[in-house]
């Protein structure tokens, strides 16, 4: 049964590549990312995982499914993500299992960032815009004092005053994530 009529991880990762470019595209024009997106991404990993290996194979498709959910749920509790990021995340990890699904959200986190600084150097140098480093202080010692996430709202003229799409730096991480060799996590 496993794999006789597909092969399964190039499956995955061709189901992965289309799901999160396609989410991403809607989510540059849009800033939204629906659920069909995340939902289908999460069936058909964890049909894939099921076809792969039984219901072992849903465990770990659900075990990816959880993880790439908590790994973006503190940036959409801080909300600097947003809820369709965070669902994309889990149906990334149900296809693409645990393993994976760490690299995906590293690779995506590494990928924002350089997103974020490229155009946060655009607005300083084209509109010299205030940085926003104090106010992500103010945010981080509110946590740290109480425990509590506390939102505080950009500053006018402020370089990264409204958030950019995440949704093409999740379908970097988790096209590189999905298609680097098996062998990378065997060692």
């Amino acid at each position: 049964m496993a794999g006789a009529l597909l092969d399964l991880p190039t499956t995955a990762s061709l189901i992965t590549a289309a799901i999160v470019w396609a989410a991403a595209w809607v989510d540059v024009r849009t800033r939204r990312i629906p659920n069909a997106f995340a939902v289908t991404g999460a069936a058909l990993g964890l049909l894939i995982f099921l076809e792969a290996d039984g219901l072992s194979g849903v465990s770990r498709g659900l075990a990816g499914l959880g993880l790439g959910l908590l790994l973006m749920l503190p940036g959409y509790l801080l909300r600097s993500t947003g809820a369709g990021d965070v669902k994309l995340m889990a149906a990334v990890g149900a296809l693409l299992g645990p393993e994976r699904v760490l690299l995906a959200w590293v690779l995506a986190v590494l990928s924002g960032a350089a997103v974020a600084g490229a155009y946060a150097v655009r607005a300083w140098r084209t509109r010299g815009a205030r940085a926003p480093w104090g106010r992500y202080g103010q945010m981080l010692r509110t946590l740290l004092r109480t425990g509590r996430t506390r939102y505080v709202a950009p500053a006018e003229g402020e370089a990264l005053n409204r958030r950019f799409a995440f949704g093409p730096a999740i379908a970097i991480g988790s096209t590189v994530a999905a298609w680097l060799p098996v062998a990378q996590f065997q060692q």
